[in-house]
């Protein structure tokens, strides 16, 4: 295949973006697109190596593999050898066992099924996940899998009929991603099904390629060329975590890599951009850059919440440096034969997943290798790992975002459910602690959770996360229509109203409730608008006859408490954990001033900061008693909290 510089330079185009996204310059947030870019190249150039082999014969499974795994397998290996020690030494134990896991996923190639599947409630900050961008190498790998099939099975009997195949699963795929980016935002963001349309878009153009169909004509060249990598910058800049990606509006990017790829082989100024020599040298180190770079933030990260500029050019610098050295020393020899044959491939390459693999397997047995940790610090860990799996799960079954056909009962599940548990992880984490007292009481009831939506029918996301609406409008009809005697209500309400997190470890993507179709409105307006969802909302319930137990928000800390603590243990540090009752208080007034306004007989009102504030201790909000959390995270209780909270519950509802 005839080199093109042009393709190299784009991929420094494609990794550039991407390198200072992560750093969390604003000025690129759409810096994500660059792993677009790298799909549709991918696309490309993987279809003109198979039809060329096609064409001349030459073609074998064991071949194409033998050639990916060259390119591949080397430099990931090496990168995820090189972080095993930092994550050991720097990662809590919590934070080693979801690096664990991504260990053996990434060398499975289905850390995308991973990170799609994880809970961002719970999981580490993904600044702070080493291999958190390896799901666009499982994405790729995935596509190798199938692909290579496809072309071997249709395009010698009929490349027409081929072209048809790459069209139609184009358009299928852009469809997928399209919808799914509304309903289903993080799959469609982590999946091959909605990120094939990308490689097609690349394998279509290889595929008119060496069908002679081609564009030939160099006085349009130019001005095509040159809008291509004007698509792309305008998506770099344009772009940002409120863009529904991949869907229709990322047919920019992918139409700006695909002129550049069909014209770029022509004069332009576009072409003399990308054909420099440091360019073209940026582009050749791109794979290795792509792999260093994640792990070298992450665990900067981890003991440096804060970077802060002049940091970051630091890293940024040592990770070219390491990409030119993988570049150099490992993925170049191993890519040219000049060392390993198949056979010494094929057994280095399943030696080092097997050692990876075990490595991954022994940090999630050991729940992230407690024994690293002197034994007082081991002991804080094995309290805290209690936590998310008992308080979210009832008998071993997931209990949030569950169809209402098949929701959890819990409590004596012999009778018919007379109560509800309403809301979001907030209501689902009181689950575990209800189910047993509500037992004793022969009571059941019914558990309607729903991960990042409290219960407010009408209102959804800024964000488009979650489908909050649809959801709450089916769980509004079926409170309504069985009536239920008492009804548990609870949820970060905060959050939804204020559109921010108090903690400093949640996600960065905003959480603010807009009213469904109105998402224009001024702050002011918006937040008016939630004020009065939440009190209708709330209103509706007892109207029609249930009891409402209304949880008034718990609570929060700014930090993770279990892992503060753990690191202050680590430390011998004597650092606080607790928070100020009043700072609490100032922060929830505007949703005690909407929850205050409710009058009703049937309203049980649950005030947390009561429970857990100006309590233990004088004017602050305890995390922990003795050695036992209050919390799981930030904002979750904990087993213990939990406990603490239902014992209020039900002793306010007996007195009721």
């Amino acid at each position: 295949m005839k080199y093109r510089p042009e393709i190299d330079g784009l991929r420094a185009l494609a990794i550039i973006p991407v390198v200072l996204f992560h750093a969390g310059l604003t000025t690129f947030s759409g810096g994500f697109i660059g792993v677009d870019v790298f799909f549709v190249i991918s696309g490309y150039l993987i279809t003109l190596v198979i039809l060329e082999d096609l064409q001349a014969d030459q073609f074998t499974l064991t071949h194409f593999y033998n050639r990916r795994a060259r390119r591949i397998l080397p430099a990931l290996f090496i990168v995820i050898l090189a972080t095993v020690p930092f994550a050991w030494t720097l990662m809590s134990a919590s934070e080693y066992e979801g690096y664990s896991k991504s260990i053996i996923a990434t060398v499975l190639f289905i850390s995308n099924i991973l990170f799609w599947k994880e809970d961002d409630y719970f999981a580490m900050d993904v600044d702070q996940k080493p291999l958190l961008h390896t799901w666009s190498l499982s994405i790729e790998e995935q596509y190798y899998v199938f692909f290579p099939i496809l072309a071997l099975l249709i395009w010698r009997r009929d490349t027409r009929l081929f072209g048809i195949a790459l069209t139609v699963i184009f358009v299928s795929s852009l469809a997928l991603a399209e919808y799914l980016s509304r309903e289903m935002e993080s799959f469609s963001f982590h999946m091959l099904p909605t990120r094939a349309w990308e490689l097609m878009a690349g394998a279509l153009i290889a595929h008119n390629e060496k069908c002679g169909r081609m564009p030939k004509n160099p006085s349009i060249a130019g001005p095509l060329t040159n809008t291509g990598i004007l698509l792309v910058l305008f998506s770099v800049f344009y772009f940002d975590e409120h863009t529904r990606h991949p869907s229709l509006i990322t047919l920019i990017p992918i139409t700006g890599t695909a002129l550049i790829i069909l014209f770029g082989r022509y004069a332009s100024i576009t072409r003399s951009v990308l054909i420099h020599p440091r360019i073209v040298g940026i582009g050749l180190i791109s794979y290795s850059l792509y792999l260093w770079h994640q792990p070298i933030f992450a665990f900067t990260k981890l003991t440096q919440k804060e970077l802060f500029e002049n940091t970051y050019i630091l890293l940024i610098l040592i990770s070219f440096i390491l990409a030119y050295l993988t570049w150099k020393f490992i993925e170049t020899p191993v890519r040219r034969n000049h060392v390993f044959g198949k056979k010494q491939l094929l057994g280095m390459g399943i030696g080092c997943a097997i050692i990876l693999i075990g490595i991954g397997a022994h940090g999630d047995i050991t729940e992230g290798a407690i024994q690293r940790f002197p034994p007082k610090v081991a002991k804080l860990i094995q309290s805290q790992s209690s936590g998310p799996l008992k308080l979210m799960a009832i008998n071993g079954k997931r209990c949030q975002n569950r169809p209402i056909k098949d929701a959890c009962v819990i409590g004596e599940r012999k009778n018919k459910p007379t109560w509800a548990l309403v809301g979001d992880s907030h209501a689902g984490n009181l689950a575990y602690s209800l189910d047993s007292k509500l037992r004793n009481m022969g009571i059941a009831a019914v558990h309607l959770g729903i991960y990042g939506c409290v219960y407010s029918p009408g209102f959804n996301k800024l964000n488009k996360q979650h489908n909050c609406a649809q959801k709450n409008a089916a769980i509004r009809e079926y409170l309504l229509k069985n009536k239920f005697n008492t009804i548990i209500m609870a949820g970060r309400y905060t959050t939804q109203l204020e559109g921010k997190y108090y903690d400093k470890v949640s996600s960065k993507i905003p959480q603010a409730y807009a009213p469904v179709g109105q998402h224009n409105l001024t702050e002011a307006q918006r937040k008016n608008s939630v004020k009065k969802g939440y009190y209708k909302a709330i209103l509706e319930q007892l109207e029609a006859g249930s009891r409402v137990i209304l949880i008034y928000p718990v609570p929060e800390a700014p930090w993770n408490v279990p892992e503060r603590i753990i690191r202050a243990a680590l430390r011998d540090d004597t650092m606080s954990t607790t928070t100020l009752a009043t700072e609490n208080k100032k922060i929830t007034a505007n949703v005690y001033r909407v929850f205050d306004s409710i009058k009703h007989k049937n309203l049980v009102r649950i005030y947390p900061i009561d429970i857990f504030c100006n309590t233990y201790i004088k004017d602050m909000c305890a995390t922990q008693i003795e050695n036992k959390f209050l919390y799981m995270d930030s904002n979750h209780l904990s087993l213990e909290g939990a406990e603490i909270l239902v014992k209020e519950i039900l002793r306010k509802v007996q007195s009721h």
